[in-house]
């Protein structure tokens, strides 16, 4: 009971925080005239967004990263684990620098594609090392193959090594985009991934080492936290939007868990509507340059395409929500009782 008393704690310690946070931090986002930049071309009815205070994404990154590390450092386990907590904060600094870009230069554009790309590299190369091959290493060079008990090792040989630092590099870029790109309407982005971090915090209960579990505990409860008070200011309509600055911290924070928990490949599962959401970006561009100008979907990310179609911003989130759950039981279901 004690046990599970701490961990509650925590939580309504870093709600409460992350709350009063964001009632002061939005007036000061005004402020500075840090507002929302809205494409042209995009869907009509979101142009009255413009303006809507953005960048918000950095309460929830200050209040999860400080709760995280003084836990840690607190029970000794921050060398250990201060390579996720950098990383994350190192692609949530690249999301800043987007995010201020468009701001100061009044351009949905952002950060140059190339440089963003190429930071991407770096910090996904970063993590890899420190996780995989540096002395602070705690993980193995294996991936696990879904619903199945296959484990796939990629240690044995500099090939199958420079194999695996690929497929991971690809993995953790792929669920960073797939994050970025659900993050376009009310609420969506924060309750999917809310969603995805219960889970985690399950799997990290049921699947990790004690001291390992009890870090990455606190870990996803500073994360749902605060994220669940910044949805209490993002839920439609949206006073404040969480920016790329908040988008790549939390599609850090996916994939690294999940690396954690080495479940990468499982995205697949609990993380479908990233993938579809990526996998729709991927095919209207592809049709679109193949067929000389037509359109696959009436517009992508995929959820434009449901409000061309006629459903509201709730129903979409609702939807996109429900599949979210159904996707985390079945994951979590298949690694706990396989």
């Amino acid at each position: 009971m004690l046990f599970n008393m701490r961990y509650m704690i925590i939580f309504i310690i870093t709600l409460i925080i992350s709350l009063v946070s964001f009632k002061l931090f939005i007036p000061f986002l005004h402020k500075l005239k840090f507002g929302q930049v809205v494409r042209e071309e995009g869907i009509e009815a979101h142009m009255k967004k413009s303006g809507t205070a953005t960048m918000g994404g950095i309460v929830f990154i200050i209040v999860s990263v400080i709760v995280s590390s003084i836990y840690m450092i607190y029970n000794q386990t921050f060398i250990s684990n201060f390579h996720i907590l950098l990383c994350m904060l190192l692609f949530g600094i690249v999301g800043f620098a987007d995010d201020y870009l468009k701001i100061i230069y009044k351009n949905p554009k952002g950060l140059n594609s190339k440089i963003k790309f190429v930071a991407q590299i770096v910090i996904s190369l970063l993590f890899i090392y420190i996780n995989y091959y540096s002395k602070l290493s705690n993980d193995t060079v294996d991936l696990r193959i879904p619903l199945t008990n296959n484990i796939i090792d990629l240690s044995k040989t500099f090939v199958s090594n420079l194999v695996f630092v690929i497929i991971m590099f690809l993995y953790i870029t792929a669920v960073n985009n797939g994050v970025n790109f659900s993050d376009g309407l009310d609420g969506l982005c924060g309750t999917i991934t809310v969603i995805v971090g219960i889970m985690f915090m399950m799997l990290s209960i049921k699947t990790l080492n004690a001291n390992k579990a009890d870090s990455m505990i606190v870990l996803n409860i500073a994360v749902i936290a605060s994220l669940v008070g910044f949805l209490h200011y993002n839920r439609y309509p949206a006073k404040v939007f969480m920016g790329d600055t908040g988008s790549l911290f939390l599609g850090a924070y996916v994939a690294f868990m999940a690396t954690v928990l080495d479940i990468q490949l499982y995205v697949f599962i609990f993380g479908v509507i990233y993938f579809i959401e990526v996998l729709s970006v991927i095919i209207q561009v592809t049709y679109f340059k193949k067929t000389g100008g037509k359109r696959f979907f009436k517009m992508a990310p995929i959820h434009h395409h449901f409000e061309k179609c006629g459903m509201s911003e709730k129903q979409i989130v609702s939807m996109f929500s429900f599949i979210t759950l159904i996707a985390c039981l079945i994951t979590y279901r298949a690694l706990v009782f396989r």
